[in-house]
């Protein structure tokens, strides 16, 4: 199996960064799974599992939002 998405970048995101789901929650983000898009979320400081589908963005540590489209490794997306 082929990674669904981009290991380099989601690893040079700053630490921790947060979810920002469909539904307006924002949780951090523990693990992501670059062959799934399968992801466990820390909710109220329980470990909840959710998947890259259901995120609006994700936000960094810097405060800087990110697409969730860029980062599927067939994004044309710049990621700089």
């Amino acid at each position: 199996m082929s990674d669904l998405l981009k290991m380099d970048h989601i690893n040079s995101l700053p630490q921790p960064f947060i979810a920002k789901l469909l539904g307006g929650d924002e949780w951090e983000v523990l693990f992501l799974c670059v062959e799934t898009g399968c992801m466990t979320i820390n909710a109220c400081g329980f470990s909840q599992p959710t998947h890259i589908d259901e995120v609006n963005y994700f936000i960094d540590s810097e405060g800087n939002k990110h697409e969730p489209d860029t980062f599927y490794t067939d994004s044309e997306a710049s990621h700089a």
